[in-house]
This record gives structure tokens, C-alpha cells and sequence, in this order.
């Protein structure tokens, strides 16, 4: 049960964040321009990754979540369980990484960037790769 329930939560906070990525391909919402954007979650200047590379992200974030849903056994897992064993590893080791490597982010960081690091991304890095534990130890 606890297993269905760090799958699920993840995958749809996966699935919402590359929703996001996906979105600032086109937008910058919801900042009001792409320069507060940037600075919000960037945090490197007042310029954004490219739309590429915001779509990339968003897709692989898309693929994760499923992939997370799959391991989960809450999708199928079609026909890759290795795959889907390994990228669930994987995926919690990136995140339980980036969340804790935060504050050592935060120190060359636009300030606003730095605050949501602190109070927001990492710890939802370190929430969603121990959900992703949690499935990939199932």
C-alpha cells in the first residue's frame, strides 16, 4: 500500500513538474516575464535555458513519471522491467542528490532562486526521491 501511494505521489508531482517545463517552452508563466522566471528557477541571470532543452527536461520528467508508475505496478511496465527497476534507482539517487546538494547551489545563485531552493526545490527533491526509494526498494 505504502509502495502505491510514494508511486502515485510521485509520479504525479513528476508528471506536474514536466507539465511546467513543457509549458515554459511557450511561456513563462506563472512569472510575469521570462527574465523573473529565469531568476525564480534558473537562478543563474535573467535568461532562460532554451525551449529545446525546457522541452527535454519536461519530456524526461513525463518519462519518469511513468516510469516510476511502472515499477510501481501501476501502469504497465511494457515489457522493461530491468529498465524500469534501473531508471527508478537512478531517478531517486539524481533527486536525494540534487536536494541535498542545494544549499551548496544556492551560494552563487540569484537571491530569489536561493529562497525557493531552500524552502521549495530541495526539499521537494529529497521528498520525491525518497517516494522513488521507496518504489525502487519494492
Amino acid at each position: 500500500m505504502w509502495r502505491d501511494i510514494a508511486g502515485a505521489t510521485a509520479a504525479v508531482l513528476l508528471a506536474g513538474i514536466g507539465v511546467l517545463h513543457l509549458v515554459w517552452t511557450v511561456s513563462p508563466w506563472p512569472a510575469r516575464s521570462q527574465e523573473e522566471l529565469a531568476r525564480h528557477v534558473y537562478g543563474r541571470g535573467t535568461v532562460m535555458p532554451s525551449a529545446t532543452a525546457c522541452a527535454v527536461v519536461g519530456v524526461g520528467l513525463l518519462a519518469a513519471a511513468y516510469g516510476v508508475l511502472g515499477r510501481a505496478g501501476l501502469a504497465p511496465d511494457l515489457g522493461l522491467p530491468v529498465l524500469f527497476r534501473l531508471g527508478t534507482w537512478l531517478l531517486a539517487g539524481v533527486l536525494l542528490l540534487r536536494g541535498a546538494a542545494g544549499p551548496l547551489l544556492d551560494r552563487s545563485a540569484d537571491p530569489a532562486f536561493a529562497r525557493l531552493d531552500r524552502i521549495a526545490y530541495s526539499p521537494l527533491c529529497v521528498a520525491l526521491g525518497l517516494c522513488t526509494l521507496a518504489v525502487a526498494t519494492g
